[in-house]
Order: C-alpha cells, then sequence, then structure tokens
C-alpha cells in the first residue's frame, strides 16, 4: 500500500462505515435524495472490505492484487472526500439557514441550478459508483475470498492458538543433552557471570 498501509485501510473502512450511518449526515443525504446511493456504497464497501485480509496475503505473489489495493485506497479517500463535503455542506446549512428570497429561487431555479450542490454531488457520485463497480469487478476476476468472520469493525480472521511448550512424549533421542542443560543450570557454575545464555538448536 502506498500511504496508509494494510492494517490501516482495513481500519479506514471502519470509518467509512460510522460515517455512511451517520444520523446527521442521513437526514441530510435523504434531504439530497441521495440516501439511496450512498446505502448502496455501504453494502458494497462491506463486501470490498470482507476480502481485505486475502488480498493483502495474495499481494505479495500477485502484482495485479496489489494494484488493486492502492486504486481501492484512491476510491476510498475520494469517499471520505465526499462524506467530508456533505458534512461541511449540512453544517454550513445549519449554522446559516436563511431562506432565499423569491427572486433568487427563480433565478436558482432558471439559470443556476447547475451550479447547486445537489448537482455536482450527484455527479461525484455517479463518478464513484463507476469506480466501486470496477473495482467489485476486479475483486471477482481475482477471485478474492472472503472472511466470513470479518465485521464492520475491520476484526482481522482468529488464528490457530500456537504454544511453545513441548509434547515430552514427542521428543525423542535427545535425553542425554536435557539431562546436561539441567545439570548445568542447576550448577553454580554460570552464577558468577551477570547474563547466562545457553543456545539450544
Amino acid at each position: 500500500m502506498s500511504v496508509i498501509g494494510d492494517a490501516a485501510l482495513s481500519a479506514f473502512f471502519g470509518k467509512l462505515f460510522e460515517k455512511l450511518t451517520s444520523d446527521d449526515l442521513l437526514k441530510f443525504f435523504q434531504q439530497e435524495k441521495v440516501d439511496a446511493d450512498l446505502k448502496r456504497w455501504r453494502t458494497t464497501l462491506m463486501k470490498i472490505h470482507a476480502v481485505l485480509d486475502d488480498a493483502e496475503e495474495k499481494q505479495m505473489t500477485n502484482r495485479l492484487v496489489k494494484i488493486w489495493l492502492d486504486e481501492l485506497e484512491d476510491l476510498a479517500y475520494d469517499v471520505d472526500d465526499i462524506l467530508d463535503e456533505f458534512a461541511t455542506e449540512a453544517l454550513g446549512r445549519e449554522l446559516n439557514p436563511e431562506p432565499k428570497s423569491k427572486f433568487l429561487k427563480i433565478y436558482d431555479a432558471w439559470v443556476g441550478s447547475n451550479r447547486s450542490f445537489g448537482k455536482l454531488m450527484r455527479t461525484k457520485i455517479k463518478e464513484i459508483d463507476t469506480r466501486l463497480q470496477e473495482i467489485v469487478t476486479q475483486k471477482n476476476n481475482l477471485e478474492l475470498r472472503e472472511n466470513a468472520g470479518l465485521g464492520r469493525t475491520g476484526a482481522t480472521r482468529p488464528r490457530v492458538p500456537t504454544t511453545s511448550l513441548v509434547n515430552e512424549g514427542h521428543t525423542h533421542g535427545r535425553e542425554e543433552d536435557k539431562k546436561a542443560i539441567v545439570k548445568l543450570l542447576l550448577s553454580g557454575e554460570s552464577s558468577n557471570a551477570p547474563l547466562s545464555v545457553i543456545p539450544i538448536l
């Protein structure tokens, strides 16, 4: 990954999901009539998020997966930027709810509607939709596996538990070596040294 790294990308997705489910933003999305688009984004991003573990493992051996992850990172930043624009606009409207004069409403409807926030955002949303579909198509072509245990919080799949304990019933041919090491450890020979190291191969 170029900027945020593998683990951070998964965490970044968690932040995107928080923004996409924010009550304040959801109300504003509904006012702008783009809430359906953003719900679709959330669903698609969750499906992409579910294959991140597999992609992170495969990127070391498959250059196409590495390129896909880089494109996904760029897309995640752009989605975050759009969500920030919505949040900024919502805050601006909350702080300055001045009603427009009748003349300005007519003028906006006749001339200025193409410059309105909603129109501008719909254009950006269509662009993100297109890029999201490309990412999903590439994901399917790369045959990345979904991790069924992965939730929205970015938890990684559980690892097989490991231990450094040795099952003594399966240790063969080292009895004499084991006795020599125990004798060395229990003897007072190494007690004068500040630090003793006994390498075992």
